[in-house]
């Protein structure tokens, strides 16, 4: 009888370590998850800071008044070298 007991405690006992792997793999995925998740994101920052980049950059050109397009190494107008 007693050692029925036993081989049913140890059953219970393989059946939660079973249960905690299985914890802990599904923790590990959703770590995964939100990891390149927030690699998304902050790819979509960079893409974001470039466009604002690529749109200071527009202004500053229709800002020029075409000054820098007449073969000046510098324009006066916007202050950076084209």
């Amino acid at each position: 009888l007693r050692e029925r007991e036993r081989e049913r405690e140890r059953e219970r006992e393989r059946e939660r370590e079973r249960e905690r792997e299985r914890e802990r793999k599904r923790e590990n995925e959703r770590m995964g998850e939100r990891e390149i998740e927030g690699e998304r994101e902050r790819e979509r920052e960079r893409e974001r800071e470039r466009e604002r980049e690529r749109e200071r950059e527009r202004k500053s050109y229709s800002r020029c008044l075409c000054v820098c397009l007449n073969g000046v190494s510098q324009c006066g107008v916007c202050r950076s070298r084209h």
